[in-house]
């Protein structure tokens, strides 16, 4: 039995070290997706060897279903390895904030750590899913970074056109067929669910539609497949502890000033630390009795 960790990663390369850095030296391999937008030198020369740079690269749209296309790619890429049995899927600027033993206790068990609980019908968290967006091209950047004269038509979105009017009358003329669910974006699955999952991304292009032209598909893919093909919500959340009640958010960890806040959390990891955080790091890794970083 080997743990793996599926990161996708897009800034902060010395971060992403540090962090591959901990979970190769607990025994954790790790497959890892840089943002094809993103200059690639700096993680070359950051990670260590043993980590898996995935080298077909997805330019990832933020919020678009291109995010789980890059996922997807990093999952068929580990699973070719028999021995990995369960799958952390986190970005880049994560960090473990508990004792290894407590994350590999957690990733060991039989079970499934996901938010996937159902959206209700009536809510209007629904209409992510009922019309049709356009995430992952400059016209529908659901970024609100963006200012409203990059949101224009391109070469790459013409040529989509038939793709986004297919996906309209698909969506005006039926209702979603799943249960819909949503919830963080990071997760581990037990192999078998993850290989159900990838299934329904190969072969299933009637539910994978509905997402590709979504809003956040990618906050509501893995969430919802795992809802639909376990048949219940899992009774397992996130396992990363992520901060959207303070600002920027999600908050960034930065300094010594958060480690209260860090201790008080159940979930063995955290994000998103800053790119300055190293020293908040090596004070969370001396605190953890953990060996440097």
């Amino acid at each position: 039995m080997t743990l793996c960790c599926l990161i996708l990663a897009h800034a902060k390369p010395a971060v992403t070290a540090r962090l591959v850095r901990r979970m190769l030296g607990a025994g954790i391999a790790c497959h890892v997706h840089v943002d094809a937008k993103a200059d690639l030198a700096p993680f070359q020369q950051a990670l260590p060897a043993e980590a898996h740079l995935l080298r077909e690269r997805v330019e990832v749209w933020w919020a678009g279903f291109s995010m789980i296309e890059a996922v997807c790619r990093l999952a068929e890429t580990a699973l070719a390895q028999p021995a990995h049995t369960h799958f952390l899927h986190l970005s880049g600027d994560t960090y473990p904030i508990k004792p290894m033993p407590r994350l590999i206790e957690m990733m060991t068990a039989d079970a499934d750590w996901i938010d996937s609980g159902e959206v209700p019908p009536g809510d209007p968290i629904l209409s992510r899913i009922e019309r049709c967006y356009l995430p992952d091209c400059a016209i529908g950047n659901l970024s609100q970074r963006e200012s409203y004269t990059d949101r224009h038509l391109d070469a790459a979105t013409v040529g989509r056109l038939d793709d986004f009017a297919r996906a309209f009358s698909m969506k005006q003329a039926g209702r979603f067929p799943w249960r819909y669910a949503k919830g963080a974006n990071w997760w581990l699955l037990r192999r078998e669910t993850l290989l159900r999952c990838l299934d329904v991304y190969r072969h299933r292009p009637e539910i994978v539609d509905w997402f590709r032209y979504s809003a956040h598909p990618d906050e509501s893919f893995f969430n919802s497949a795992v809802l639909n093909l376990l048949g219940q919500p899992s009774p397992f959340g996130c396992p990363i502890l992520a901060l959207w009640d303070r600002q920027p958010r999600p908050y960034e960890f930065r300094t010594a000033e958060d480690l209260p806040l860090l201790r008080t959390a159940w979930q063995p990891l955290a994000r998103k630390f800053a790119a300055d955080s190293l020293p908040l790091l090596e004070a969370i890794d001396a605190e953890l009795g953990a060996a440097p970083g």
